[in-house]
């Protein structure tokens, strides 16, 4: 019911805009009123029935949406924050299905329908966004724009002291000074000096330098 109403709420709108919803439904505890619950299932997993709802109140909700007059000229950006309950003794796990979340651009009449193979992560978002709407400021963004390309093919993450590199190809951990590859599953065999190490060490080297300088928007002189 909210998503209907925050349709029918954008509508009050002026153009242009830019608005956000955030959805818990899917969250622990996984709660659905009895009815609800009765009519998406159990599952093999508590968070399933949640999942069937939250899909079934974004169809809702594109339903509601496509009426308006601002439908067709709207980028959505669908995502989610993290990921969810794993199932992590199946064969198939590996440390990248920790960050395996949705994202979904969808322009009405812009965007053709289609699946990409390549790895993107949330960083891609930004200038995905303001490459496909045709900003020409300078801005600062430490991803990449998957409209004029497939980004760098390449998803970066940092847990517990380590980085961990995501590709197509398969993952590979630093730990600050050398190479683990053993640290994950379905590893990609890589050299300490490789184009896929140096990449990873300049994405660490532009964060943690410019976290330290304050230098994470772009600033006057473009740098």
């Amino acid at each position: 019911p909210f998503l209907h109403f925050f349709a029918q709420e954008m509508s009050k709108e002026r153009q242009p805009f830019h608005s956000v919803v955030f959805t818990l439904s899917s969250h622990h505890p996984y709660h659905l009123p009895d009815g609800e619950a009765k009519r998406f299932g159990e599952g093999k997993h508590r968070i399933e029935p949640t999942l069937r709802y939250a899909d079934d109140a974004l169809r809702r909700f594109f339903s509601e949406a496509r009426k308006e007059p601002w439908f067709d000229n709207t980028l959505f950006v669908i995502t989610a924050d993290h990921t969810a309950d794993l199932d992590r003794r199946g064969q198939h796990y590996s440390e990248a299905t920790d960050y395996w979340v949705p994202l979904v651009f969808y322009w009405p009449k812009v965007l053709p329908a289609r699946a990409s193979p390549h790895v993107a992560q949330h960083i891609d978002i930004l200038p995905t966004v303001l490459d496909l709407i045709g900003f020409d400021e300078p801005f600062f963004s430490l991803g990449s724009s998957l409209a004029s390309g497939e980004g760098r093919g390449m998803a970066v993450a940092r847990s517990m002291g380590f980085w961990f590199a995501f590709m197509a190809e398969g993952n590979f951990c630093f730990e600050g000074e050398f190479l683990s590859p053993t640290s994950v599953r379905d590893p990609l065999p890589v050299e300490g000096d490789g184009p896929e190490v140096r990449r990873l060490k300049a994405a660490i080297q532009q964060f943690t330098t410019r976290m330290a300088a304050n230098r994470l928007v772009a600033s006057r002189h473009g740098t």
